[in-house]
């Protein structure tokens, strides 16, 4: 009896296997043969492989699919065949309850509305620096007395029959202003509002109005028979105050011209002015090496009067920082000298100074903390390394 031959199981099992392995074969068009039809392998080539990183949207083993592509759209599953790894379909629905991954957001969320400003949007303006770095070249600037700073940083010194200019990056303009007839000029102060220097020229008692954004500079006499015009300063209420050294009394000035008398009673030889607010103005008495701190009613008036310190013979130039401290150039000792808002704590910043007259801290392109100081010696401009910018001042804004 003839016995059909013994073939194993796992044979069979090898055969089945094999033939379900053999690609199918299409013909084409032409009747010739064609491309084989993709299989669920041939797909996968076409898209990121399963195992490589996905995106935080999806759950860990998911394919990326890139809807913006149609050639990378996955093809419908063949369920047909046993696949080891998830179709296209077997991602969990949009509204799965399974955990997202909440460690970091997806790469294509925009950070909330609040987390930071639009590239576009200005920043506070109180949060605008007021000054720069520089530190301008000040060896071409001749003896000085008067000295005011612009906004902008541009300094303004007097000399003997007019005004030099020092603007941020350029050299002295040792001659910018010439005024006919006024060989000596002691105070300035600046309203850049109303875009006008004052100049005091105690050689003819005139207090001068200049354009200084005219080409060339305007001036015009704005107070005549102003005594000895030394210290001037712009007051909060944008009106000029001056002192008269000779006469010992302070003034103030309209933009018109018109002047009233501040002080009550004469001061000796004052000189350098500086308001801390609306009502309370400081003020040098040159003679006496003292500074006194008037306070001023409604009308502008002296109230009373009140010494704040002593020890600095020669008192001209004044000045306070956004601290309250005040400075002071003694001519007697040739030294820029600071003290606390009461007057203690006497400080010697600088010595050997030649004449030294008024004060002014950067403001513009210039550092706030610097200190610049008139003196009667060349350069007529030092600069003097501060650790504190200056008081808030109307000219300077």
């Amino acid at each position: 009896m003839h016995r059909a031959p013994n073939v194993s199981a796992r044979a069979v099992q090898g055969l089945l296997v094999g033939a379900l392995a053999l690609p199918s074969v299409a013909c084409s068009s032409t009747g010739g043969l064609g491309a084989p039809d993709a299989t669920d392998d041939d797909a996968a080539d076409d898209r990121p492989a399963t195992d490589s990183a996905a995106p935080d949207t999806a759950p860990p083993d998911s394919p990326v699919v890139d809807a913006s592509r149609p050639d990378t759209a996955l093809p419908p599953s063949d369920t047909s065949l046993p696949v080891d790894r998830p179709t296209a379909d077997s991602s969990p629905p949009l509204d799965s309850t399974a955990p997202a991954d909440t460690s970091r957001p997806p790469a294509d969320t925009a950070p909330p509305m609040d987390s930071a400003p639009p590239a576009d949007t200005a920043p506070p303006t109180d949060a605008a620096p007021r000054c720069g770095a520089e530190r301008p070249e000040l060896s071409g600037t001749p003896a000085s007395e008067g000295l005011v700073l612009a906004p902008d940083g541009t300094i303004f010194s007097s000399r003997t029959g007019g005004v030099a200019r020092t603007r941020p990056g350029m050299p002295t303009e040792a001659t910018w202003l010439r005024l006919t007839g006024a060989s000596t000029i002691w105070g300035l102060a600046l309203d850049p509002v109303a875009r006008r220097l004052y100049v005091g020229s105690p050689g003819n008692a005139t207090v001068y109005a200049v354009d200084y954004t005219a080409s060339p500079p305007a001036a015009s006499a704005l107070v005549t028979s102003a005594g000895q015009p030394n210290g001037l300063t712009l007051g909060p209420d944008r009106a000029l105050y001056y002192s008269d050294f000779g006469g010992g009394h302070v003034y103030r000035a309209e933009p018109s011209g018109e002047r009233t008398r501040v002080t009550t009673s004469a001061l000796s030889s004052a000189n350098g002015l500086a308001f801390s607010d609306a009502r309370t103005l400081y003020v040098n008495s040159y003679g006496a090496g003292i500074v006194y701190r008037l306070s001023l009613d409604a009308s502008g008036r002296e109230a009373s009067r009140a010494m704040v310190l002593s020890g600095a013979p020669g008192a001209d130039g004044l000045a306070l920082d956004s601290l309250g401290r005040l400075y002071v150039t003694s001519q007697g000792s040739g030294s820029l000298l600071r003290f606390n808002a009461d007057g203690s704590g006497r400080t010697v910043l600088r010595a050997g100074l030649s004449a030294p007259a008024n004060i002014e801290f950067g403001a513009g392109a210039l550092r706030c903390t610097d200190l610049y100081v008139a003196t009667g010696a060349t350069p007529g401009v030092v600069r003097v390394e501060g650790d504190t910018p200056g008081a808030d001042v109307p000219w300077h804004r």
